[in-house]
């Protein structure tokens, strides 16, 4: 029996990443006495997308079109029917998806050629001929039907999103309308609730708690209905199946359901939502209101308790009951603190409730609240009570963080979380200050106990963290999820799961690596403190020195008790530094035993490797946030020592961080020439030194690696400032010597480059600089393009391919004059880049740029890609396990296995040589690392993944994309002047740049829109996401500039709804035109939905929370530069290069 489903389809649902589940499937309740399964159900999404062509494809014959749709649909049957099995008993655990996929692929291929022979002749011979282009039968309805599902499902995705952003921006009519283009209920209760909370959140902002907590319980009421329509995954699956969904009776083929970390996120945020409409009412003595709130609140955790998610390790979630205790003590204390009459500074009134918070939640409830009043006495002394508690409540927990609202306490003490503003809006004095921030140091030390020391990498004696039911089970389980493990699921397992082959579950008993990870968790938390610590220090050394510099009548005393406080900072973070580098020895010297061959073997190696791995990549990000505060600090030092006319001129530099210390405390001070005394050694210093590094992955040494890694954050730190004073030509000078270094100091193979990163720091602080300048031109004396035309001749740098600028018009002279000035430093600069990008390889794939390469690795894949280039081999897992091992170990491992049978392993030294053969792999696997997510793409759209000897018309696909990415990388700083030019809201000389870029652009684009449409022709493959990555014309990245940009204007006309709201109606037509024509495969989100994601978490976290460590390079006020200064440090460096 053949049934049909009429519901939508849900992409997003973890069943589709089943292979072959959105054909449709056996219907499990429905069984013969045979014990064999009776009835087939078809989704309506297949029999949609084959019944499009009928559309599409007019010139066919309808009689025809309508027998190869059949086809098509009965071929779909067939490979469903495979996934599924004749009945409940077919499949057993020992088969695996990876194993099934091939036969299926096998039989529906035999069908496909024998119902061909079947066809009338007529049509017959025209899909003969069809084959011939196609590469397989009936391949036209075939293709046809995968554009159609990858075009519904990236449709699904960016419909989904973008209801979430215009929810989140206040403009729900929008986001409904977004969500209803989605007929799956999921996305329809997820845009709602995500609108209702933030009607929640402006009700609490405008004082209306009642509103809000009526629209509090309009949410639960979604939750609870969703989860009984299936619309959210059913919460009993968290504890019941430790939140995997299954795939395949096989225990590797389950995958993480997604869903749950969804739906506890919105519950958490419901829970989130009462809390703080409950310490509002509290604050106002609204008993009513807190009883309705407290009644709802128990209700529902009392609800969500009964699933025990929080007892889960395979997501983070809070135990509900805890939220609730801790929302209740917070109301409490608050309604007392406010009838008292909320005096700021009352610590003996917090003291009794310090003693019954006993999660991270309440801390955090109360201090938020404190800030909130500006009580910086009472919020202080319960953070120092959270720390003195480290070892019982947890410093961070979802999103209850100590370490932020340290930061948010300091920042708000100092006044301003610029650092560079010399208004005290407090009302305190700079010493009152001062005092209260070295109070809080002075008490961390006091109390963070073990915290305040470097961990040490002790296998020995793991402390595990004990749970409730230590007792009965005699077992030690983890409360909490360890960011380790994590993060290996992410990089290794979840990838590889995504492409709808396999996923894993991995098994416990290996005690080596839980004890490595207990370890790890250990170690982690107590290096995220000295992370803050570091961090804290940089803020309130620079703010003092800032503070100090601005006030001419700074009382002597204070500086010197400055002084002394931070030279004792700067000496603690030396000891730090070297039990640091102690800290990485001892990890260096556990070894991981090596794998014998075998897929389970390579994946626990690989598993254990990256443990391992992200343990050290810790430790040294620790090593260098502790470094580069100390430098900082010591700079502050040199300043405060000139400050009070203590003589340090002639005392010798000894060593080269002596000199950048005397740099950054000419920068602190405003000094140029105390800068450039001092410049030449600096310089000379970095030309000796090496900037690359071998990353741990290739082999490096973590010493190498912390050592070049400050360098070049020091260097960045100079590049964000010199501009800063003005300093443009020993900007671009930095630059070069930061090429020389990677230049004259090569490290070995797999060496990894930062120049990239350092050129766009230097360079966005020049653009910044002429922005800021431009104010202050003469609009009188603008060059003509024949001006400039004339100036670029006589200059160095070829600009033969360049648009002369008096093709640029515009009404806006201060526009034009600014875009003049951008072109001729980006000219400058340009030479610079281009001559690193010439060194760089972007990827593997440029090694097979020439033919012979070409033929030679096309020759290899056709030859032994059947057997060897399965999906479960090229899971990533597998691949990074034998690229890390080395490729000639693991074909030496896998040929001496008997029950392995390759062709290759067959050929190997008769044929072909181990030296050919592990070049050639090794180029292919490093490929499909590179490129993961397009092979991802290959596997789920197209029926040319089920043949391995196929492998080389992805790779082919990709080269393309390669030389596409080439030119990319070229234009990055054309691209990024764009984005700053808009981010400034320079929208005249915004678009004049634009214009320019499209037109130099413009034919090259072209070029590779024909090379793309002859591959597509050629292999019969479309690519979505090769295709779309070209169809971007090198320009997407400027619209999705302009995107951005609207954001910010459409957030605000959401608070006002009954004004007109321009940008939003702008914002809203550039996303529709988007969605016409959906980008990608539906697997992973669009890069302009992503970007506008990000805009909107950047405009909508507070400051503390979003606070970047670039900011600090406004310690630093801007010099304005005349158009005159200008261009004489621009011929300046265009003379000595």
């Amino acid at each position: 029996e053949i049934a049909f489903d009429p519901r939508s389809y849900d992409f997003d649902h973890p069943a589709n990443k089943r292979p072959n589940h959105h054909f449709g499937m056996w219907d499990p309740h429905h069984i013969d006495q045979q014990g064999c399964y009776d009835r087939f159900v078809i989704q309506k999404v297949t029999l949609d997308a084959l019944m499009q062509r009928q559309i599409d494809r007019p010139d066919l014959d309808a009689d025809e079109a309508l027998f190869e749709a059949a086809a098509v649909l009965a071929g779909t049957i067939l490979m469903s029917s495979g996934i599924n099995g004749w009945g409940p008993s077919c499949h057993d655990s020992s088969i695996t998806l990876a194993s099934l996929m091939p036969q299926i692929a096998n039989y529906r291929d035999r069908f496909y050629r024998d119902l061909l022979q079947r066809t009338n002749r007529v049509h017959r011979d025209r899909l003969a001929a069809e084959t011939l282009i196609r590469h397989q039968p009936f391949g036209a309805a075939r293709q046809h039907l995968n554009a159609q599902l990858t075009e519904t499902r990236a449709h699904q995705l960016e419909h989904i999103h973008l209801g979430q952003i215009f929810a989140f921006m206040g403009h729900h009519d929008a986001a409904h309308e977004k969500a209803s283009l989605v007929p799956v209920p999921s996305a329809r209760f997820r845009c709602r609730i995500a609108c209702q909370l933030d009607q929640s959140l402006q009700a609490i902002e405008k004082n209306n708690l009642s509103d809000a907590t009526d629209i509090a319980g309009s949410i639960f009421y979604l939750i609870q209905r969703g989860i009984q329509c299936g619309a959210f995954a059913d919460p009993w699956n968290i504890l019941g199946f430790d939140c995997q969904f299954s795939l395949f009776p096989a225990l590797e083929n389950s995958v993480h359901d997604h869903r749950i970390d969804e739906l506890v996120l919105i519950v958490e945020q419901f829970f989130a939502l009462l809390a703080r409409t409950w310490s509002e009412a509290a604050a106002k003595d609204n008993q009513e209101l807190c009883q309705r709130i407290d009644e709802h609140f128990q209700e529902a955790a009392q609800w969500w308790h009964k699933y025990a998610a929080h007892q889960v390790t395979a997501i983070h979630a809070a135990d509900p009951n805890a939220l609730y205790d801790a929302a209740s003590h917070v109301a409490e204390a608050l309604n007392l603190w406010h009838k008292g009459g909320a005096e700021a500074g009352n610590v003996k009134f917090w003291a009794p409730y310090a003693q019954i918070f006993d999660s991270p939640k309440a801390y955090s409830l109360v201090i938020h609240s404190l800030l909130e009043h500006g009580d910086h006495v009472a919020s202080m002394a319960l953070l120092i009570n959270w720390l003195s508690e480290a070892d019982r409540i947890p410093l961070e927990q979802n999103d209850s963080s100590f370490y932020i609202l340290t930061r948010r306490w300091l920042l708000d003490v100092i006044g301003n979380s610029d650092l560079h503003t010399d208004i005290d809006e407090q009302g305190k004095t700079v010493t009152e200050e001062w005092n209260l921030v070295r109070k809080l140091f002075d008490y961390f030390e006091a109390n963070s106990e073990d915290y305040w020391t470097i961990p040490e990498f002790n296998r020995g004696n793991v402390d595990r963290p004990q749970d409730e039911f230590d007792g009965e089970l005699e077992s030690d389980e983890q409360e909490e999820q360890n960011i380790f493990s994590a993060a290996y699921e992410n990089v290794s397992y979840r990838d590889s799961t995504d492409d709808g082959v396999e996923g894993e579950i991995f098994d416990n008993s290996d005690p080596d690596h839980s004890e490595l990870l207990h370890l790890g968790e250990q170690i982690d938390r107590r290096l995220a403190f000295h992370d803050s610590l570091a961090s804290l220090w940089k803020i309130a050394g620079l703010s003092q020195a800032i503070s100090i510099r601005h006030d001419e009548k700074t009382d002597p005393q204070l500086i010197v008790d400055s002084l002394q406080t931070i030279t004792n900072w700067s000496k603690r973070l030396a000891e730090n530094r070297q039990k640091l580098e102690e800290l990485i020895e001892s990890i260096g010297g556990h070894v991981i035993p090596a794998p014998v061959g075998d897929f389970e073997s390579m994946t626990q190696y690989d598993r254990h490797r990256v443990t391992l791995e992200s343990l050290t990549e810790r430790v040294i990000a620790t090593t260098i946030e502790v470094t580069d505060t100390k430098r900082i600090l010591d700079s502050v030092i040199i300043y405060l020592q000139q400050k009070l006319d203590l003589d340090i001129s002639d005392s010798p530099i000894v060593e080269f961080e002596e000199v950048t210390s005397r740099i950054f405390a000419a920068l602190i001070q405003g000094n140029q020439s105390g800068l450039r005394e001092h410049w030449d050694l600096l310089i000379d210093g970095f030309s000796q030194l090496p900037l690359l590094y071998v990353p741990l992955s290739k082999g490096g040494q973590p010493c190498d690696i912390v050592n070049s890694r400050i360098r070049q954050r020091t260097l960045s730190d100079l590049l964000l400032w010199l501009p800063r004073l003005g300093l443009i030509h020993e900007t671009c000078h930095l630059l070069e010597t930061a090429r020389a270094m990677e230049r004259q100091h090569p490290v070995g193979l797999g060496a990894v480059t930062e120049f990239d990163e350092l050129f766009n720091i230097g360079y966005q602080a020049i653009v910044e600089c002429l922005i800021a300048s431009c104010s202050i031109w003469d609009t009188g004396n603008v060059k003509t393009g024949e001006d400039l035309e004339t100036a670029s001749k006589e200059s160095t740098v070829d600009t033969s391919d360049e648009t002369p600028m008096s093709a640029i018009s515009g009404d806006d002279t201060v526009a034009t004059q600014l875009v003049q000035s951008l072109e001729q430093i980006t000219e400058s600069m340009l030479s610079n880049w281009l001559a690193h990008s010439q060194t760089l390889r972007l990827s593997v794939l440029e090694r097979i740029n020439n033919t012979s390469m070409w033929k030679a690795t096309v020759a290899f894949i056709e030859t032994y890609g059947s057997d060897l280039f399965t999906q479960q081999f090229l899971a990533m897992g597998n691949i990074r396990g034998i690229l890390l091992q080395g490729v000639e170990n693991w074909l030496a491992a896998i040929c001496d296995e008997p029950q392995i049978n390759f062709k290759l392993c067959d050929d190997l030294t008769s044929t072909i040589t181990m030296d050919e053969t592990t070049a050639l792999l090794s180029l292919i696997l490093e490929s499909i690392v590179e490129n993961y997510n397009e092979y991802r793409d290959y596997n789920s759209t197209t029926t040319q993944s089920d043949h391995g000897e196929m492998l080389y018309m992805l790779l082919d696909f990709l080269r393309l994309r390669t030389r596409y990415d080439r030119i990319c990388w070229n234009l990055r700083p054309v691209i990024q002047a764009h984005q700053l030019l808009t981010s400034h809201e320079k929208t005249s000389a915004a678009l004049l740049w634009r214009e320019s870029l499209i037109q130099r652009i413009q034919e090259e684009a072209n070029i590779f829109l024909g090379r793309l449409e002859k591959l597509q022709q050629q292999y019969s493959m479309k690519m979505r996401t090769v295709a779309n990555r070209i169809g971007e014309q090198f320009t997407h990245s400027m619209h999705i500039d302009f995107l951005r940009s609207l954001v910010e204007p459409a957030l605000e006309e959401s608070q006002h709804p009954d004004q007109p709201r321009l940008a939003f109606d702008q914002l809203l037509a550039e996303t529709d035109a988007l969605t016409e024509t959906s980008s990608g495969s539906g697997i992973e989100v669009p890069s302009w939905i992503v970007a506008l994601e990000e805009e909107i978490e950047l405009l909508r976290y507070p400051d503390y929370i979003r606070y970047d460590e670039k900011r600090i390079r406004d310690v630093i006020p801007q010099k304005l530069l005349s158009i005159e200064e200008v261009d004489q440090q621009l011929q300046l460096w265009l003379k000595q290069q």
